[in-house]
C-alpha cells in the first residue's frame, strides 16, 4: 500500500489532481502534503462533506475546493450550501447533468463538475452542456476528444 505522499509525488507534473477527502479530521495534514508535493495550480480538494469543503476554503483560500453532491436537494438548497461553504464549484454524477441543472448553476456563476466519466460520448455530452471539469479514471481516452 502506498502513502498519500508517495501517490502525490508520483502524480506531480502528470496532470491536474483531484484530492477527494472522504473522512474529516486530516485537512491540515493533507493540505501540507499537497503544498509540498504539487504545484498550486495543479490540484484541488473535493468532498461529499460540505464542512470539509468549508474547512479547506478557510485553510487555503487560494486552492479550489468543490462540493460533491451525494444526495440531491432542491437546486436552491444546493446553491445555498455551496455559498455557505464558500466552495469553488459543485459536482454531480454525470448521469444527473441535464440542461436544466447546468443552466441553473451557470446563471448563478457556480462552476459545475462531474464524475466519473469514462466514456467519450458521455464526455462530449457533458462538455456541450458546459461543465467546467470532468473527473475520470480514463484521462488518456478523454484526451482524444480534444
Amino acid at each position: 500500500m502506498h502513502t498519500l505522499e508517495e501517490v502525490l509525488r508520483d502524480l506531480s507534473g502528470r496532470g491536474f489532481v483531484n484530492i477527494e477527502i472522504k473522512v474529516p479530521g486530516h485537512e491540515k495534514t493533507v493540505l501540507e502534503l499537497a503544498r509540498t508535493t504539487l504545484k498550486k495550480e495543479t490540484f484541488l480538494f473535493s468532498s461529499f462533506l460540505p464542512d470539509v469543503v468549508a474547512t479547506y476554503r478557510a485553510l487555503a483560500p487560494d486552492v479550489p475546493a468543490i462540493w460533491i453532491v451525494a444526495e440531491r436537494m432542491t437546486l436552491e438548497d444546493e446553491l445555498n450550501t455551496i455559498h455557505r461553504v464558500h466552495g469553488n464549484g459543485i459536482a454531480f454524477y454525470h448521469e444527473l447533468i441535464t440542461p436544466e441543472l447546468a443552466g441553473f448553476f451557470k446563471i448563478h456563476n457556480v462552476p459545475l463538475f462531474t464524475w466519473t466519466v469514462n466514456d467519450l460520448a458521455e464526455f462530449r455530452r457533458v462538455v456541450e452542456l458546459g461543465v467546467s471539469g470532468v473527473i475520470t479514471d480514463e484521462p488518456r481516452l478523454l484526451a482524444e476528444a480534444k
